[in-house]
């Protein structure tokens, strides 16, 4: 080994405040506090990954150069790493552990407080209820390792967050260890609306990095009720109102779960586009798991023609689909597994939060699994040209999982071809 004068030091790379997004040709390294964003090649994205803390400087530079020429480059960049925030230089080796790979970093979680809810859909994925008392313990512990972890994103979740005795303590620790908060429940980005009182929307409306997304799962009492088994609408649309009066304009979400959800998501979105001017509004497909798992569900044909009508009778909301739909395919699928999971309760993870309960394991720390879901392709056009259901299912690693069981595994192109079953196997 070629020692290089005075490069004895442990580098060690500023994983909290840093992380790499993968371009066609080549890396951007980007630091997460002050917004910088260096270009980078794979040479310097490998040289990254070996800054743990636990070699010097001269083991790093001998082990990734390729000839004598390449030390000044490989020590040069170092510094300008260290000069920009990315790089610590310690005098002695850490004992702690730190994980290098920062392309797979957990930018997102989702943080199950609760499975108890103030409401009873029928639907629910998660199994929730009001008679559910099962809660997270000590939550700022488990949000304190998500922010030294480097996480950006949090997203609260249950259950109703709002029941968990904590969640004001969680709110403003939340609001100071993470670039965004948002406060939702009931699964696919909802909030049920009806416990959020004055002390709750003042401080929402202090820190403006916390968003709210709220569900509103009809717009009829009677209905309403149905999905619910509560009459508490006059509530979430006051409360709808409260937030967009304060300033807080929250996104308005439903669960497409019916032959009658099309009368309810078309009335819901006129209401927002009428008196809020709000294109905020966001409509999912029922999944057949948790409380409907074994019930068949026909939907999809309906699901997809609301969203094209959607679209046609609103244009505005087709800029909003569009920012959503181009951020998940920035990648070869949305980031569930790798970028994102959900913690449950219990301290488990699941990739998102519409996988089911059964999947949740201790092994998202495993960088190999977090490795498999990066490289696993979310169904496309080139794996289910043929397929009925590729507007289902597309881009949504969780649909095509749960499509691929109902239909049969063998009769899934996808599923076959990326050896999904054999990936979904290490998370039981």
């Amino acid at each position: 080994m070629i020692k290089v004068k005075g490069e004895n030091n442990y580098p060690i790379i500023e994983t909290k405040i840093s992380k790499i997004i993968k371009m066609k040709d080549f890396f951007y390294l980007i630091n997460t506090v002050n917004n910088t964003k260096f270009k980078i090649n794979k040479n310097i994205y490998n040289l990254i990954k070996e800054m743990n803390g636990r070699q010097t400087i001269n083991k790093i530079v001998n082990k990734i150069k390729k000839d004598e020429k390449d030390y000044d480059v490989i020590i040069k960049y170092i510094k300008k790493l260290a000069k920009n925030g990315f790089v610590t230089i310690n005098k002695t080796e850490i004992k702690e552990k730190i994980e290098t790979e920062l392309l797979l970093k957990r930018v997102h979680s989702q943080v199950e407080l609760t499975r108890q809810c103030n409401l009873d859909c029928y639907y629910c994925y998660n199994n929730c209820s009001p008679n559910e008392d099962k809660y997270l313990k000590d939550p700022i512990k488990t949000l304190e390792k998500l922010s030294k972890r480097g996480c950006e994103i949090i997203e609260l979740t249950g259950g109703e967050p709002l029941m968990h005795p904590d969640i004001k303590k969680v709110l403003k620790f939340s609001s100071k260890n993470f670039s965004l908060v948002i406060l939702l429940t009931n699964g696919v980005l909802l909030t049920n609306g009806v416990l959020l009182t004055n002390d709750i929307v003042n401080l929402i409306k202090m820190n403006k990095n916390i968003k709210v997304h709220v569900s509103l799962q009809a717009f009829n009492k009677r209905r309403y009720y149905q999905v619910t088994n509560k009459y508490c609408l006059g509530k979430v649309l006051a409360n709808i109102d409260l937030l967009f009066k304060n300033g807080i304009n929250p996104r308005v979400t439903t669960v497409f779960h019916d032959k009658y959800s099309y009368k309810d998501c078309n009335d819901i979105a006129n209401y927002l586009y009428k008196n809020y001017g709000s294109r905020n509004y966001s409509v999912s497909p029922l999944i057949s798991m948790g409380k409907v798992k074994n019930k068949k569900l026909s939907i999809e044909k309906e699901y997809l023609n609301f969203m094209n009508d959607l679209i046609k009778k609103h244009p505005s909301f087709k800029e909003h689909r569009n920012i959503i739909e181009k951020s998940e395919l920035n990648h070869k699928n949305c980031g569930a597994g790798w970028r994102s999971t959900i913690i449950q309760y219990d301290n488990k993870e699941r990739p998102c939060t519409m996988f089911e309960t059964k999947y949740a394991t201790k092994n998202f720390d495993n960088i190999e699994l977090r490795r498999k879901f990066y490289n696993l392709k979310a169904p496309n056009n080139k794996d289910c040209k043929d397929c009925p259901h590729l507007k289902f299912c597309k881009t949504c690693i969780c649909r095509g999982w749960t499509k691929a069981n109902k239909i049969g595994i063998e009769n899934c192109n996808w599923a076959l071809s990326n050896d999904v079953k054999e990936i979904m196997k290490q998370l039981k």
